[in-house]
């Protein structure tokens, strides 16, 4: 009986110490397990921040170019409206300034009209009765005219007279000639005038 019961507590106590044994191994393998999951964590948590890391910067960066961007485009916006303005301002100045010009012109080119419409009248008008005064010239001194003579003569008298009603009545149109029918008037009374002369001319042939 009592060699069983040595027996017994032997074997109790091995099993005891097997079951600790086993007990620590489990407890060495837990803690194990623990430090390599604490390891994973930590290596996990390092690569997240490294992730965050990466990814902040790029937010940074996006950020700053459209910082960059906006200001690129803000500054463009500006040139372009102060060249808008500059070509404004000089478009402005540059119409003015060839407004004036033409304004001068018209001016200018009428007052040119004028002047000339003036001069043709004056010359004209003095050109009539210089071939006037010399036309009744030659009639007082054919006062003494007889005959056939006297005959020729006051005919052409009577053509001269009609020419110089005829020439007068085209130096009156002048004045109302418009820009427009000037010349035309004007070249008209020139022809008048010619034909004037010539009977002019050949009223002196008489002398």
């Amino acid at each position: 009986m009592e060699l069983a019961a040595r027996v017994g507590h032997a074997a109790l106590a091995h099993w005891r110490i097997g079951a600790f044994a086993e007990e620590e191994d489990m407890n060495a393998f837990q803690r194990m397990a623990a430090v390599t999951a604490g390891t994973t964590l930590a290596l996990g948590l390092a690569a997240c921040s490294s992730q965050q890391n990466d990814l902040s910067g790029k937010l940074a960066t996006a950020e700053s170019r459209l910082t960059s961007a906006q200001v690129e485009a803000r500054q463009n916006v500006n040139d372009i409206d102060t060249k808008y303005a500059e070509n404004r301002a000089t478009a402005v100045t540059q119409g003015k300034h060839n407004i004036a010009d033409a304004q001068k012109g018209i001016t200018d080119a009428k007052s040119a009209i004028e002047q000339n419409r003036e001069y043709v009248g004056r010359s004209t008008g003095a050109q009539i009765e210089r071939l006037n005064a010399e036309a009744k010239g030659y009639r007082a001194r054919a006062r003494n005219f007889t005959g056939d003579k006297k005959t020729a003569f006051d005919t052409e008298w009577t053509k001269y007279q009609a020419s110089l009603s005829e020439t007068r009545s085209k130096h009156d149109a002048l004045d109302g000639a418009t820009n427009e029918t000037w010349s035309a008037t004007r070249n008209s009374l020139m022809r008048s005038l010619s034909s004037l002369s010539t009977s002019v001319g050949t009223l002196g042939k008489f002398f």
